[in-house]
């Protein structure tokens, strides 16, 4: 965990907080993978790639039990699945699922740095796992702090606000996920729905109805520059 520069607050201070896997990370593919994985272990049917965009949530384990998983796994087994076949995929040279930060990432962290915009990640992975995550692709020195365990995004949405001192009125928040956007809009922030490449399918994102759906994470710093009120959803 990382935190930098936190000053007491302005009504000018913003914040914006970024979902990591299918949303700072562009890794769909390989999520993929690793939850194909899973099945294969237990000898269950893997679901296509299109049924799993529309049926992935937050709370991963009622998808896999919803898919024959047997009940008595437990999500400790799974990460432990996942992060193994992560590992066999970075280990290797080459990177033919092209895993890497969205390729706007390091230009609009960047830009929200020189304008006093904090940032942080809020993820439900395990500390550990955000934490190589963001080693793993430098995203660390572009962030003012990150949580895992995030399960219930609310919660974890206006705690982080809390320690920035900044009210949720001034706070941005970018997910991949229905379910997490649909806890965002509990909180009062202004919440965006990613559309490209996330993990889940438009649909989903378009029926959780964010204030806005955006395509990048530039789409996200116009918005949050500009102020926009005339929300897409």
């Amino acid at each position: 965990m990382i935190i930098k520069n936190i000053q007491k607050n302005k009504e000018t201070e913003r914040l914006l907080l970024l979902d990591w896997d299918g949303t700072l990370l562009n890794n769909l593919a390989l999520q993929y993978v690793c939850v194909s994985k899973v099945f294969e272990r237990y000898s269950v049917a893997t679901p296509t790639l299109e049924e799993y965009r529309r049926e992935i949530d937050v709370d991963f384990m009622k998808f896999f039990y919803a898919r024959g998983v047997p009940t008595h796994i437990t999500i400790e087994e799974v990460r432990k699945i996942l992060k193994e076949t992560r590992h066999e995929y970075y280990n290797k040279k080459e990177n033919p699922l092209r895993v890497a930060l969205r390729e706007d990432a390091v230009s609009v962290l960047s830009r929200c740095r020189e304008l006093g915009i904090k940032t942080a990640v809020i993820s439900a992975e395990t500390p550990e796992a955000l934490d190589r995550g963001l080693s793993q692709f430098n995203a660390k020195p572009l962030l003012d702090y990150y949580r895992g365990l995030a399960f219930q995004k609310d919660s974890a949405i206006l705690e982080t606000c809390a320690l920035f001192n900044i009210q949720p009125a001034y706070t941005f928040y970018v997910d991949d996920l229905a379910n997490g956007i649909e806890s965002a809009k509990k909180t009062g922030v202004t919440v965006c729905g990613m559309m490209n490449n996330g993990h889940n399918a438009p649909e989903r994102i378009l029926n959780a109805h964010p204030d806005f759906l955006v395509d990048s994470l530039t789409e996200v710093l116009e918005i949050i520059i500009h102020g926009e009120l005339d929300k897409k959803s």
